[in-house]
């Protein structure tokens, strides 16, 4: 746990994000017009979130925040619920605890050991890919396109890496100090060969993330994730049962969110050409979020929507998903570009991986989780010798659970926030079940949501 924190506009990007998811979803003045509003939420309570609220059916019990083990993606996640569940009244100076603030705990665990948030950064398979790519034709022309405005950049800064295949820390650099006068001291460019610089690390930076480079190594175990926390969603609803996760929220980087996003193959998806991060990384405070609806009129027929929001400021947009089919029934539950569960489920299934598959196809053997899956092999192997057979644990040893070896998510922080206004947010993916009400149809959404990582840190 560590690193550096962020700045203040990296807290007001995050709250703002908050703050609109809120007006989207919980806030009955404009969800209720958007017919978008979660269970719970109507136009004689606003007071959705707060514990012992007659008529909400939704608590902090009801969410399940985790954040990779760095202090500005914890920060992200507080700051983010901050606007999402302000307080009723803020602290005067006679009440010096504001009132109904939901305590948020957020959840973490050991860098080293996170292949769900941060498996971009542990996945050798991956990196191998990523370096056969990088003697491509396809970058090697790019390396030559550029090498004009790297050269100029390296004329500026001499002991500066300007390679193409580190061009992003190059950018980055700038733009830090530039924008937040944060990091080291850079030369001061004008604003068109900024701009040169900006594009090719945005380039670089989705060309890296394409699914013939990434395929599932990086979101598979997202994927897995999530769709576990749909099916358990889904159940509870079906069952009529009210304790569940209605938020499931990963507060991670833009890698996390690009990641899924190639696991799901949505760069090759022509209903999806539109989708503006498969030309740029995702905005400071971007989100990303799938939705799980339910209508009344089909009983036991649910719908999956992708929508994202690219920072604070920007609408919520649907984004088609590769499994949708025109005039079937999602599309009459959730719009165009939605899939039906069924067919959601069976797309995702195949692109998913849990921790055991992610081990055996990213080739990783430093994390506890890949170690104990080795020496649950070895112990099978050996045991196998000894009984001169291959059954019995050596047939069961082959897999591990999806927790099975891994450190333990502990809580990282479980605050309450004495003051509105302040917030940060740097990547963040969540699943959220909500139910509104339009007609008579019910929604039941599932929603995954992520936030890109902000630059706004010191």
């Amino acid at each position: 746990m560590g690193g550096p924190t962020l700045l203040p506009e990296g807290q007001s990007q995050a709250y703002r994000a908050g703050a609109a998811y809120r007006a989207r979803y919980i806030d009955p003045a404009s969800c209720s017009a958007n017919n978008t509003c979660l269970a719970g939420v109507s136009a004689n309570n606003s007071l959705y979130g707060v514990v012992n609220t007659n008529g909400v059916g939704f608590s902090n019990y009801n969410l399940n925040v985790r954040s990779s083990a760095l202090d500005r993606t914890i920060m992200t996640a507080l700051s983010f619920f901050n606007g999402v569940l302000p307080p009723v009244n803020n602290a005067t100076a006679t009440r010096f605890l504001p009132d109904g603030q939901q305590v948020i705990p957020v959840y973490s665990q050991a860098d080293s050991e996170d292949i769900l948030i941060r498996a971009y950064s542990k996945c050798q398979a991956y990196q191998d890919r990523l370096t056969e790519w990088f003697g491509t034709e396809e970058f090697q022309t790019k390396s030559q396109e550029s090498q004009a405005l790297r050269n100029s950049i390296s004329a500026l800064v001499p002991n500066m890496n300007t390679s193409l295949a580190n061009w992003w820390n190059v950018y980055d650099a700038f733009n830090v100090w530039r924008t937040y006068s944060v990091g080291n001291p850079t030369p001061d460019v004008d604003n068109a060969t900024f701009a040169e610089m900006q594009s090719l690390g945005y380039w670089l930076e989705t060309a890296k993330m394409q699914s013939n480079l990434t395929v599932n190594l990086l979101g598979g175990t997202i994927l897995a994730d999530m769709l576990q926390h749909v099916e358990d969603a889904v159940d509870a609803v079906s069952a009529n049962v009210q304790i569940y996760y209605k938020v499931v929220h990963l507060s991670g980087h833009y890698n996390t969110q690009l990641g899924t996003l190639a696991a799901l193959e949505l760069d090759t998806y022509p209903g999806a050409s539109s989708l503006v991060w498969l030309k740029k990384i995702p905005s400071l405070a971007a989100l990303m979020a799938f939705e799980v609806l339910a209508s009344d009129e089909q009983p036991g027929q649910y719908a999956v929507r992708l929508v994202i929001q690219d920072g604070p400021a920007a609408n919520y947009t649907a984004v088609a998903l590769p499994c949708s089919q025109e005039g079937d029934a999602a599309e009459a539950i959730a719009g165009p570009g939605s899939c039906t569960l069924d067919a959601f489920r069976d797309y995702v299934a195949q692109r998913a991986l849990n921790a055991s598959q992610w081990c055996t196809a990213c080739q990783d053997s430093s994390t506890a989780a890949c170690q104990l899956r080795t020496a649950k092999a070895q112990l099978a192997s050996l045991n196998a010798t000894a009984d001169g057979s291959s059954s019995g644990i050596g047939t069961n040893s082959t897999s591990c659970s999806d927790d099975s070896g891994t450190e333990g998510w502990k809580i990282a922080v479980s605050v309450v926030l004495t003051f509105l206004g302040t917030a940060a947010l740097t990547a963040l993916g969540m699943w959220w079940l909500q139910r509104r009400q339009r007609g008579n149809q019910r929604f039941d959404p599932v929603t995954m949501a992520q936030l890109s990582e902000s630059a706004a840190y010191k």
